[in-house]
């Protein structure tokens, strides 16, 4: 059985997208996977097209976090997911997506309409060489009335890559910030950075102790928000973006449009 693609060999009945985590837990959920020699995602989905796990070969590990089954509204939850509206209980996180052409070992393109009149078309595409993971959202309003739509982003990365880790970034007038994260007198706490703040179109992880660095590149235009949280009790390390909040016409489209790239972090830096 191949090992990468799409595998439709359990969708021999449809589903109700819905958020009852014992209907979901009981089904079997087909696992999508994307490689190349240096990365192996493993997205699903009918689980709102999420990433559920991601490892890096430099790294010799998974840099995403997922709850165990105690959680509420598990499996809907953790990895990497997105919003339509903002808020994590706005549809989207517990769509069922099907995918919308072949899929390739790299490349793969996913279609979920939502309860409140948004189609959503998401592409996840791994590059030749390297970790980069480009994942691109757009999201379509099919009903009849305006629809208000803000996208946002929602990663969790495992705390145990980034338990030392800095945030990196550029600010307006050009300097260079480190911001230390979690300590043992601040176990949990949040950035919060308005992209008018922020030079340039990045920002990054870096933790020198486990030597991961996760870089996270944007579409100014796209977002207001960057938007960093971190708990040891949660186990995550989380950056979002987040979108502008827009009422759709009928027919209209907005998109969130960002990459990852993962590598081992450098000592010196």
């Amino acid at each position: 059985m191949q090992d990468w693609g799409y595998n439709r060999w359990n969708e021999h009945t449809g589903y109700a997208p819905e958020r009852n985590p014992l209907t979901a837990y009981a089904r079997r959920h087909p696992i999508l996977r994307l490689r190349n020699a240096a990365a192996q995602v493993a997205i699903v989905p009918s689980l709102g097209g999420r990433i559920v796990r991601w490892d890096v070969t430099a790294l010799g590990r998974n840099i995403v976090h997922l709850p165990d089954s105690r959680v509420e509204n598990y499996p809907y939850g953790g990895g990497y997911e997105e919003y339509s509206q903002f808020e994590r209980t706005s549809p989207g996180p517990a769509a069922e997506f099907a995918v919308q052409e072949p899929s390739t070992p790299r490349r793969v393109v996913l279609r979920a309409k939502l309860p409140n009149g948004i189609e959503l078309d998401r592409t996840f595409e791994l590059a030749p060489t390297g970790s980069r993971l480009t994942i691109r959202s757009v999201f379509t309003n099919r009903g009849a009335a305006p629809i208000r739509v803000t996208p946002r982003s929602h990663p969790e990365f495992d705390i145990g890559c980034f338990r030392r880790a800095t945030l990196d970034y550029t600010d307006a007038t050009g300097e260079h910030i480190r911001r230390e994260l979690l300590t043992a007198r601040r176990p949990r706490g949040e950035v919060s950075l308005p992209v008018a703040s922020v030079s340039g179109n990045s920002w990054r992880l870096v933790d020198k102790a486990t030597g991961c660095a996760i870089e996270n590149r944007f579409e100014r235009p796209e977002i207001t928000t960057l938007y960093c949280f971190y708990g040891e009790a949660q186990g995550c390390v989380n950056l979002e973006l987040w979108g502008k909040a827009t009422d759709l016409a009928p027919g209209a489209s907005v998109s969130l449009t960002q990459t990852f790239a993962v590598t081992k972090a450098d000592s010196s830096e």
